[in-house]
């Protein structure tokens, strides 16, 4: 009676475990095949443990897809004598997943040392293996993306890559044709043996059950039977689904390609399983993201060249179509302004002359501010004392503005630079804090080192300021800013951006100072490189 009551207790013991156990005696005959391990093998609970063995054996491989004989279980051989550990096989029954275990022998001695059988331990290690699978796909699918120029290049190896993965036996890549809104075949992969050519579909409307459903909807759709008669609704979709099921293929999921709000095509996928898992799905929808941010990101490459090659055409344009006679409009404009006296006649000539100086004058910095960020402008640098340079720029300015500037310039400070350019600089600064300041006020240009090598010079002023929402786009080629555009101030948007380009040529940052009120602070930094003391 008591063993009775200890053999039951051993029996609810182990049946309660969340690992599999299983034991065999002397002679290697099943004893005990434990609850979890039964439902590990999709076993009903009434077998014996032979039963079980028996029903169970001939599904477990080797990591590389070998049957396992019998010498080689971990139980037969922990029987002889052996600690067995960490032993990896798979458990491939027909129609599901395979699913992964790790198993641990011991042998069973009695307290004489004689052996009595062997007790294994198999752990159901799916989820950690496939986890592991999942990051090595999606590390490789962002490895091919960043070796890959196009989509066509890359989708290839992605799909063979996630079927393996996943050990399904077709995948397509359909992306959108918003011409024609409809989705066209890119690429697709079919594992070996698996014979598709013929269901796969090159155009997909919008909308029905499938692939045109997830790219209308955006939401992913799992199909765990494709005859279903929900699914295959229409003539072409009973085809499809029963010559797709003759193959052996029964379920099928599609997972949307998106950027943001942007759909860009469709994932799909074909499988001889139909058990969903929600990490699939997961690890689907991660791929597709991966493939729609390298459709965003090579959309934006290629807008990009675009803009280069229009902007290149648009220099070209100016440069030679537009310079040249506007070369002759001045000239003649000109000679005739140094003939003609008739009184109505020389207002008009000034006017002439002075729009096509501001024109010249656009075209001039557009080809520098193009030459600059090209890198074709080459600078001359030398030592130069800053001082000289901000003394001209103020000898330069208008006269009537000359008075309300004030400079706090050391004459010991030396930099490396390209005096022309670095005159630019100033006299760009400085016609822009004369101009932005209408109703007068005091300039101030100061500079100073510090010890890290590097000049600060400050332009500041009391003009109208520059709006809180315009400081973001401040250097930006065209842009002015709102409350200068709302004024008779003229400007074409380009000194900034040309001083920016100069600035940066000189290896210096330019900045806006958001706490200097009112009026306007600007701050360059640039290297000093040689200093005096």
């Amino acid at each position: 009676m008591h063993a009775d009551v200890q053999a039951g207790f051993i029996t609810a013991l182990l049946d309660s475990l969340q690992v599999g156990v299983f034991a065999v005696d002397a002679h290697q005959r099943p004893v005990l095949f434990n609850r979890a391990l039964r439902h590990f093998f999709r076993l009903p609970d009434h077998l014996t443990p032979a039963q079980a063995m028996a029903g169970g054996h001939h599904q477990v491989r080797h990591p590389d897809g070998r049957p396992y004989t019998t010498d080689e279980l971990s139980t037969v051989r922990a029987s002889k004598g052996r600690s067995i550990r960490d032993v990896e096989a798979i458990l491939r029954i027909p129609g599901l997943p395979d699913r992964h275990m790790l198993t641990n022998a011991e042998p069973i001695r009695d307290a004489d040392g004689r052996l009595l059988g062997a007790v294994a331990a198999i752990q159901d290690v799916t989820e950690r293996r496939r986890r592991e699978r999942f990051r090595d796909c999606e590390l490789q699918v962002a490895k091919i993306l960043n070796g890959c120029d196009t989509i066509t290049e890359a989708a290839p190896p992605i799909l063979r890559t996630v079927g393996e993965t996943l050990n399904w036996q077709h995948l397509a890549l359909l992306l959108a044709d918003d011409v024609a809104d409809v989705l066209r075949l890119t690429a697709y992969w079919s594992a070996p043996g698996i014979h598709v050519d013929d269901l796969v579909a090159h155009v997909v409307p919008r909308g029905g059950t499938g692939p045109g459903h997830v790219w209308d909807t955006g939401q992913p759709l799992w199909l765990p039977d494709l005859t279903n008669p929900e699914f295959a609704v229409t003539e072409q979709a009973r085809a499809f689904a029963h010559a797709a099921a003759q193959r052996g293929l029964h379920a099928s999921m599609a997972v949307p390609v998106p950027d943001g709000d942007t759909i860009f095509g469709v994932l799909v996928s074909l499988s001889s399983t139909a058990e969903y898992d929600v990490s699939i799905t997961w690890l689907l929808a991660g791929v597709a993201a991966q493939l729609g941010q390298f459709l965003t990101h090579r959309r934006n490459i290629e807008l990009q060249q675009q803009l280069a090659h229009a902007k290149d055409d648009f220099l070209t344009l100016v440069s030679h179509e537009m310079r040249t006679p506007l070369t002759s409009i001045i000239s003649y404009s000109t000679v005739l302004a140094e003939e003609i006296t008739d009184p109505e006649l020389v207002p008009m000539l000034s006017a002439i002359i002075r729009n096509t100086g501001a024109l010249q004058t656009i075209i001039n910095e557009l080809l520098d501010l193009a030459g600059l960020e090209s890198g074709h402008a080459s600078l001359r640098p030398r030592p130069v004392h800053l001082s000289d340079v901000v003394d001209a720029a103020v000898v330069g300015a208008p006269p009537d503005a000359r008075p309300r500037i004030h400079t706090g310039i050391p004459s010991t400070l030396i930099l490396d630079a390209d005096p022309h350019r670095l005159r630019q600089i100033i006299d760009q600064l400085l016609s822009n804090a004369i101009k932005y300041s209408p109703n007068g006020g005091d300039i101030h240009i100061s500079a100073h080192h510090n010890d890290t090598g590097v000049i600060e010079l400050t332009v500041t002023d009391t003009g109208i300021g520059i709006p809180v929402d315009d400081r973001a786009h401040l250097f930006t080629r065209f842009h002015r800013a709102g409350n200068a555009r709302h004024t008779a101030i003229g400007g074409n948007g380009l000194g900034l951006a040309l001083v920016r380009a100069l600035v940066h040529a000189h290896n210096g940052t330019i900045t806006h100072d958001p706490d200097h009120q009112p009026g306007t602070r600007i701050i360059v930094r640039l290297p000093q490189h040689h200093s005096t003391s």
